[in-house]
């Protein structure tokens, strides 16, 4: 089970994102430096209840930094 995962400088569609939630639910340490612009309607994420460490740089819209911590 994936425990720590870092991610620098990448950039994508938001359901990568969504990937990483779903397939790592035991995810307790995630440093991320994550590039895109706005969320469609179409992203779903799961909670990610099992985050007791967050790193984030985000480059993107407000709307889709605000609809991410949502499921932190």
């Amino acid at each position: 089970t994936l425990r720590t995962l870092i991610i620098e400088k990448t950039t994508g569609d938001p359901k990568d994102l969504s990937s990483i939630f779903h397939f790592s639910p035991s995810l307790e340490h995630l440093t991320l430096n994550y590039m895109y612009g706005f969320i469609d309607g179409d992203l779903s994420l799961q909670p990610l209840r099992s985050l007791t460490s967050l790193c984030l740089t985000f480059h993107g819209s407000i709307d889709a930094l605000t609809y991410i911590f949502q499921y932190l």
